[in-house]
């Protein structure tokens, strides 16, 4: 049986949807993007090569995002250390586990990271994850905040 691989999404961000985040500006980055595709689960049973596109593609497009938003905003790039927080908009009620989210973005602080954020992604901590459910549209929010 051949299995079809799943096309990753181009680079489209979502429709921005800022209820309630802070705006990016000086020690402030938000973003808005989809959720992280299904391979990139811990959870997940694809084998490594498997994984491989998926995490490329997706931390280039989390780069990209992340070096936009930074293009407006006066930043002393790369921060020392930095904090991430994680706003995960479900469409149903079963959301995945707090743990399994942090892990699935791995690749989303790689991105960052890469971006100028910061020099290692080992300064930054990782504040907790937040449940919200919108059935319109699913994304994941990040966070970052220049930690002192």
């Amino acid at each position: 049986m051949i299995r079809r691989r799943r096309r990753m999404r181009p680079h489209i961000p979502v429709p921005l949807i800022r209820d309630g985040l802070p705006p990016s500006g000086d020690g402030v980055v938000s973003i808005v993007y989809y959720h992280p595709p299904a391979e990139l689960s811990p959870n997940s049973t694809a084998s490594h090569r498997a994984k491989i596109d998926p995490r490329r593609i997706y931390k280039n497009a989390i780069e990209m995002t992340v070096r936009e938003v930074m293009g407006y905003v006066p930043h002393g790039c790369p921060w020392p250390k930095a904090t991430m927080e994680i706003h995960w908009y479900h469409a149903t009620y079963d959301a995945p586990d707090d743990d399994n989210v942090i892990g699935w973005l791995k690749c989303a602080r790689d991105g960052a990271t890469n971006a100028g954020l910061l020099k290692d992604d080992q300064q930054m901590k990782c504040l907790g994850v937040t449940f919200f459910k919108d059935p319109t549209c699913p994304r994941v929010v990040l966070i970052f905040r220049r930690a002192t």
